[in-house]
């Protein structure tokens, strides 16, 4: 992507997505994601929060976990850490 064009929130979200299944190994247990919160920043970027619930060892045994991601104009995932609420 030329770094004249900035990216849309959609690219945004799916660069976060990507990042976040390829880091994590137990990424299948994903399940309801949502975009929590999502923000452009000053140079083009976006500050966005991935929310989804997490299986535990039972069927019955979800929590729901938040990850806040810094996505570059250039769709490159700068950050990732753990969103507390």
């Amino acid at each position: 992507m030329p770094a004249s064009t900035p990216i849309t929130p959609s690219e945004a979200v799916k660069a976060a997505f990507d990042y976040l299944k390829t880091v994590s190994p137990d990424s299948s247990k994903f399940t309801n994601f949502r975009v929590e919160e999502i923000a452009r920043d000053k140079d083009g970027g976006f500050t966005l929060t991935l929310g989804y619930d997490i299986a535990g060892e039972f069927g019955f045994d979800t929590k729901r976990e938040l990850k806040q991601f810094r996505v570059a104009q250039n769709g490159d995932v700068e950050w990732m850490k753990i969103r507390k609420v």
